[in-house]
């Protein structure tokens, strides 16, 4: 009797951490995730907005966006983002649409010009057209005042502010706020700030990092909007870190501050999705532009997609049988195979998997408590013969054809 299973099939996860500096500021170490991204897009209008963009490597833009996005995946599902001021697009195309759970993105912003890069730059690709998602996933890109609530968007998963509010004046920093906290309040909130103490280390600069940029803050005074923030919404708390740290002067503390909005309260409601949203209910921004992604639609039954997942596993298990083992029944756990990834995706209840092997014909016996899957020994002769009578048909098949002579063409 050959039994099989271990607890060496572990799935082995890359740990990420957030670095978060403390009342004083100090002691706050870099936060970067280790990815794989390649393109070949200029990033000339980050360079334009990251004065110190020569001084940092990866570029400070990307460092910022590899770490929202570590933020996003360490807190959890997040099947509707928000990107308010989107730009061109990049965070969204290079970041968002990557995220395991994502099936909704809309980036936000005012200029159309940086919305119509936007509307090219997050298209789906050639690749995604021959090789479907098996999620749905659509991208809409409006146009709006971040100070105005869109219906639309209340109850969103998470919201990311990159590099935006120090563009916005007090009355439309204010408007945003409750916007924000008092109407969208979604599950996760990231703002991303320049920190106004390490522009000392730019050389012969004077005033703000951008021309457009209406203040900036050092460390004490985000800190100190951020607590104002939790004080007058109590059901978020708030968590800092940052990116962006000099090595020779870590006393000025990250080039760009972040903040980790997270809702505290369980306020679950119906997921509601922008293309379920009749026509009537559409909101206060317009929308520039959707693009909505290939997806490889699965027709089959929940009980054909478990067995055909079940079936696949448990042949996978018992082939490597040697010869002298090929007349005895292989006994598969059914906790075992309940740890398959594609099987566990849907369902990891023992008893739903026992009851549709049986369905199947499969014979399931109970083995110290255990339940196990008997996998009968292969019998080569039947599948010897079975193989030769194909292969007899194919040649019957061929040879049968009626040959026609090539024509000759003038």
């Amino acid at each position: 009797m050959g039994r099989i299973g271990s607890d060496d099939y572990v799935d082995a996860l890359e740990d990420e951490g957030v670095s978060e500096y403390g009342d004083e500021g100090e002691g706050a170490s870099s936060l970067t995730e280790s990815q794989s991204v390649s393109t070949n897009i200029s990033n000339k209008e980050e360079d334009l907005d990251d004065i110190g963009v020569d001084y940092f490597y990866p570029p400070l833009y990307r460092q910022r966006y590899d770490a929202v996005s570590s933020i996003l995946r360490l807190q959890g599902s997040n099947k509707r983002i928000v990107d308010f001021g989107c730009a061109e697009g990049k965070f969204i195309s290079l970041y968002l649409k990557k995220l395991e759970d994502v099936q909704e993105i809309v980036g936000v912003d005012m200029d159309d010009y940086a919305l119509e890069g936007a509307r090219y730059r997050t298209a789906p690709l050639f690749y995604e057209h021959l090789h479907p998602r098996k999620k749905p996933l659509d991208i809409y890109l409006m146009n709006g005042d971040i100070g105005d609530f869109d219906e639309r968007l209340k109850n969103v998963d998470a919201v990311s502010a990159i590099e935006v509010v120090e563009h916005l004046s007090q009355v439309t920093l204010d408007n945003f706020k409750e916007m924000l906290f008092g109407q969208m309040k979604p599950r996760i909130i990231v703002i991303t700030t320049p920190n106004a103490e390490y522009n000392v280390l730019f050389s012969n600069m004077s005033g703000f990092r951008h021309p457009d940029h209406v203040f900036e803050w050092n460390r004490s005074e985000f800190r100190t909007w951020c607590h104002r923030i939790t004080d007058e919404y109590p059901m978020y708390s708030v968590s800092l870190s940052g990116v962006g740290f000099s090595v020779d002067n870590p006393q000025v503390g990250p080039c760009s501050q972040i903040a980790t909005f997270s809702r505290n309260e369980d306020t679950s409601t119906e997921e509601v999705y922008i293309r379920d949203v009749q026509e009537s209910a559409l909101g206060t921004y317009n929308i520039f532009s959707h693009h909505k992604y290939p997806i490889d639609k699965d027709d089959r039954s929940f009980e054909e997609k478990l067995n055909n997942q079940l079936e696949y596993y448990i042949n996978d298990c018992c082939k490597y049988r040697s010869a002298w083992e090929n007349d005895e029944d292989d006994y598969v756990p059914l906790s075992f195979l309940s740890q398959f990834s594609l099987v566990a995706e849907l369902t990891t209840d023992i008893e739903v998997i026992r009851c549709n092997l049986i369905d199947q014909s499969w014979e399931v016996v109970q083995l110290d408590g255990e339940y196990h899957v008997i996998v009968p020994p292969i019998n080569e002769e039947c599948i010897s013969s079975e193989i030769e009578e194909e292969d007899n048909n194919l040649y019957n098949s061929y040879v049968s054809i009626d040959l026609v002579e090539e024509e000759l063409w003038d």
